[in-house]
């Protein structure tokens, strides 16, 4: 008497109605099925908000960089008398008392009195 050897491919093969329609596994199925398409927290939402927090991040970087080339340039315009005096005058048409201002406007540009 031989004994034959356990073939895990042959075990499955032949006993595979038995371990689909297991009820354990039926309601994991279930289960997996409900969590990664119908869930709150499920895959698509994660997937969207990934991309969200990544618009928001580079935003955060635009945003911070403007914040430090602004403050640089507002400690030059507090330090330095010459440099606000330009900055009024080339955007809030500052002049001084016996001075004439011309403003040449090109035909598609337009005046933007906006700093």
């Amino acid at each position: 008497m031989s004994k034959k050897s356990f073939d895990i491919k042959e075990f499955i093969q032949q006993n595979w109605k038995k371990i689909v329609f297991n009820k354990y596994c039926i309601a994991t199925s279930i289960f997996a099925i409900w969590m990664f398409f119908f869930d709150t927290n499920s895959f698509f939402t994660h997937k969207t908000l990934n991309k969200e927090v990544d618009k928001l991040e580079s935003e955060k970087n635009y945003y911070q960089e403007l914040y430090n080339k602004d403050s640089v340039h507002l400690k030059t315009l507090q330090y330095n008398k010459g440099e606000r005096e330009k900055y009024a005058r080339e955007n809030y048409f500052v002049k001084k008392k016996n001075e004439d201002i011309f403003i040449i406007v090109k035909e598609n540009d337009t005046l933007n009195n906006t700093p």
